[in-house]
């Protein structure tokens, strides 16, 4: 039988401030112990108050930008296909056409993991065959793999297995596609990323591997947190994109783990 204080510790140890809180149930006898219940619950209170504010602002401001960027976007686009630009001014709108994506990108991110700590995320499974997902979602990724000389390589073992399950096929896809542009975001240039797909015991193994850029210096212990920079001076690093993958994986129930090997290679790998 455990003792009030441990009890207290016990419960206290097991808050978790992106799910519900619970207040602990007051004594009604006075003494230090239901002093220090009252003072917890109060600073419960508190940090509840303050974190429902947190996520309040960060889905207001990012509903604010989402259709500002959405117009910035097309608006850049539409200059972009102006056959007479000057290469010099061309290279302008591009820049600010990539600066504005990458900004678009984020608000998204920001929408997405105000509905993940609300728990307001719906889950709608069908059918999905993993070839094809891929393939819609490497396509779009071949003009940046072919400026830095990444390509893609794809393995399948066995190549006769049936790689269809039954997903949220529209979670999987943010999973995927935030690990293959991680991969081709800070892949080194000139290197491979390589996918192998395998299946045996009845699950499904993705291993995405790239050679890491020297200036990227990720810990693994590291990857899971919401706003890591591997570069915090430059803004760069792996950010939301990895967390974001964590914690749908975990809410679709498929595995995703992280490994650096020897500083050089990085690599995912999620089990269906």
């Amino acid at each position: 039988m455990l003792s009030p204080i441990h009890q207290l510790i016990e419960q206290v140890n097991h808050i978790n401030i992106y799910k519900e809180i619970t207040l602990f149930n007051e004594p009604k006898e006075e003494g230090t112990i239901k002093e220090l219940i009252v003072s917890f619950n109060h600073m419960l209170l508190r940090i509840k108050e303050q974190y429902e504010q947190q996520n309040a602002f960060f889905s207001s401001a990012s509903h604010e930008l989402k259709t500002p960027l959405t117009v910035m976007l097309t608006q850049l686009q539409i200059l972009l296909n102006n056959k007479n630009l000057s290469q010099e001014v061309r290279d302008v709108y591009q820049m600010q056409f990539q600066e504005t994506k990458r900004l678009s990108q984020l608000v998204q991110d920001f929408l997405l993991m105000g509905e993940i700590n609300n728990q307001q995320i719906q889950l709608h499974s069908k059918e999905c065959d993993l070839t094809d997902i891929l393939y819609h979602l490497i396509e779009p990724l071949k003009s940046k793999l072919d400026e830095r000389n990444t390509p893609i390589k794809i393995s399948y073992h066995p190549i006769e297995a049936d790689y269809s399950f039954i997903s949220d096929e529209g979670k999987l896809n943010i999973i995927l596609s935030n690990l293959l542009n991680n991969a081709t975001k800070y892949s080194k240039e000139n290197t491979k990323i390589l996918i192998h797909i395998s299946k045996r015991e009845g699950s499904i193994f993705i291993n995405i591997i790239n050679t890491i850029r020297e200036d990227i210096h990720p810990e693994v212990t590291d990857l899971n947190q919401k706003f890591y920079h591997s570069k915090p001076l430059h803004g760069e690093g792996f950010g939301l994109g990895l967390w974001i993958c964590k914690q749908l994986s975990d809410l679709l129930e498929l595995e995703l783990f992280f490994a650096i090997k020897d500083q050089t290679s990085f690599e995912a790998t999620l089990v269906i």
